[in-house]
């Protein structure tokens, strides 16, 4: 953990009363996942690693959270901060990661509604379709 990160935390969060523990790493990730506990929550501090998604990634996972929290399918987006040291952080979603478990009988149905209920929002999202340069 980093100064930068405990400072965007404590001034995101409103106090300076927080722990932050690293989560270990799943082989398949590129960034770095930290728990933030303060006397109120539990929250996620999401630090991208790879210098090559700090232009795009942040704001599009920031942007996504934000548009499906109506849902209630996705952690609450708080916060993000830009690079050197791009983090987004959002509150601890209790719960099994569809893609860390066993796929279940009814969860193909489970993701259809999920699917359809996507579709509503706003299926001409000019954020969600923009590509930009690079």
């Amino acid at each position: 953990m980093t100064p930068n990160l405990h400072a965007f935390c404590s001034a995101t969060l409103g106090t300076r009363e927080l722990s932050i523990t690293p989560r270990p790493p799943a082989t398949f990730q590129s960034n770095a996942l930290h728990d933030v506990r303060t006397r109120d929550g539990h929250y996620i501090a999401k630090v991208y690693l790879n210098e090559r998604e700090w232009d795009d990634a942040p704001h599009r996972e920031f942007l996504g959270l934000k548009l499906v929290e109506a849902l209630g399918i996705a952690p609450r987006v708080i916060a993000m901060t830009a690079a050197p040291e791009p983090v987004v952080l959002y509150e601890f979603l209790p719960g099994a990661a569809w893609d860390r478990r066993t796929p279940q009988p009814g969860d193909l149905d489970a993701l259809l509604d999920l699917l359809l209920r996507m579709q509503a929002l706003h299926s001409d999202h000019p954020r969600l379709t923009h590509r930009p340069n690079r």
